[in-house]
């Protein structure tokens, strides 16, 4: 499926989205932002779709959501 495929009401399985590059381009685009990276529970969420075999939910619909919070560092980085 190509980013100009997807949209906010793009069905998850039906449709054979994935969370690819052009996914992530969308996101990216989406929600205004230079990049775009996955959150695991955006994977266990896709992976909880497909095993209910709920692909009548839309991207959103779903709970993917923008992640802006910020990123605490880790004890290593603090440590040092």
């Amino acid at each position: 499926m190509k980013t100009e495929q997807i949209n906010p009401q793009t069905k998850l399985l039906a449709t054979g989205f994935k969370l690819n590059a052009e996914a992530r381009k969308f996101f990216a685009d989406y929600f205004q932002m230079s990049k775009f990276s996955f959150k695991k529970s955006m994977a266990i969420k896709m992976r909880q779709v497909q095993s209910d075999q709920d692909g009548l939910k839309s991207i959103f619909e779903t709970g993917f959501k923008r992640h802006s919070e910020p990123r605490l560092p880790s004890t290593a980085q603090i440590n040092h």
